[in-house]
């Protein structure tokens, strides 16, 4: 399952729940207490003041990551000419150099996978720099590495057969920012990769289905801070539209419905209440939702809700 493949689990009592403390450097369970493991540190140990001193200092190479195709644990040939001893190299030895660094990165990308490997993780780094949510807040690096680990998963299983590179690398970042419980839409991640939404929902399905990992819907509450940051709705507006969201799941008002859409039409009532003046238009559109759909969530939720705000 990718579920237990992305997230760990404590050995004693199996639960998700872990934390990191970072003044004692380990990883305990807070359903069991016990200390699953212990952080290292994966910084330089030595302290560094210049790029001298980096290229000095430095005994090895950068930690391993999801982002590259090899992990980031391949051999590169120096852009430097010059030999051990830092000496120039003479006008035949750099061409000799310079024969092998071309074949090299041929021979790299030589197995079609590999290819398409590199290509996908390149066009994920591409959307997650793009993507932004809270204000032009960019999507975390955890995000991107999970995306990465789902499109690797895709490519071992050879889901990615018939589809697209950029149409499954696209879906993965989606899988990731609905894995987070990110305020992201399907239309926000598919238009800045320039494909149809339509396709990248697609896609999304077929990975969620045959991966086997259930994803969790947004929360309402996660959907209406995004657009209380947006209007910059704070203060009693902010807790009037968050009281709003509160009822609406406690009368089973919310169920089978779109969390934008309530939470749009949380945000409309309080920014009625308090006399700031946004159309339904404007609403819908940041919330990635439709005028009627806004309305119609309005009209349920004034009609359903009967309390009193102490303001």
């Amino acid at each position: 399952m990718l579920q237990e493949d992305l997230e760990e689990r404590c050995p004693e009592c199996g639960s998700r729940q872990l934390i990191e403390d970072k003044n004692s450097g380990e990883k305990v369970c807070t359903s069991c207490g016990r200390v699953i493991s212990r952080i290292i540190d994966e910084g330089p140990e030595r302290r560094i003041f210049d790029w001298e001193e980096v290229r000095e200092k430095m005994r090895v190479g950068p930690p391993e990551t999801v982002r590259l195709h090899d992990k980031g644990l391949g051999s590169v040939i120096g852009a430097e000419d010059r030999d051990s001893k830092m000496n120039l190299l003479d006008s035949e030895k750099k061409y000799e150099i310079f024969r092998l660094r071309k074949w090299q990165k041929r021979i790299r990308m030589m197995d079609p996978k590999d290819r398409s490997l590199s290509s996908g993780l390149r066009l994920i780094s591409t959307i997650c720099n793009t993507l932004s949510f809270h204000n032009g807040q960019k999507i975390p690096s955890q995000v991107e590495n999970t995306a990465c680990t789902i499109y690797r998963k895709a490519l071992e299983r050879k889901l990615i057969k018939g589809k697209t590179i950029s149409g499954v690398a696209t879906a993965s970042v989606y899988y990731a920012v609905r894995k987070h419980g990110l305020p992201v839409r399907l239309r926000e991640v598919a238009e800045s990769a320039g494909i149809s939404q339509r396709d990248v929902g697609k896609i999304y399905r077929y990975l969620v289905k045959r991966l086997g990992d259930y994803v969790e819907p947004p929360s309402i509450s996660t959907c209406l801070n995004k657009l209380c940051s947006y209007f910059r709705i704070y203060g009693d507006a902010e807790r009037v539209a968050h009281e709003t969201c509160r009822i609406a799941r406690e009368k089973c008002m919310a169920g089978g419905k779109d969390p934008y859409g309530i939470a749009a039409a949380s945000a409309y009532i309080s920014l009625v209440l308090y006399n700031q003046k946004k159309t339904q238009k404007e609403i819908a559109r940041v919330a990635g939702t439709t005028d009627a759909t806004l309305r119609n969530r309005y009209k349920e939720l004034k009609k359903g809700l009967l309390f009193i705000l102490k303001i």
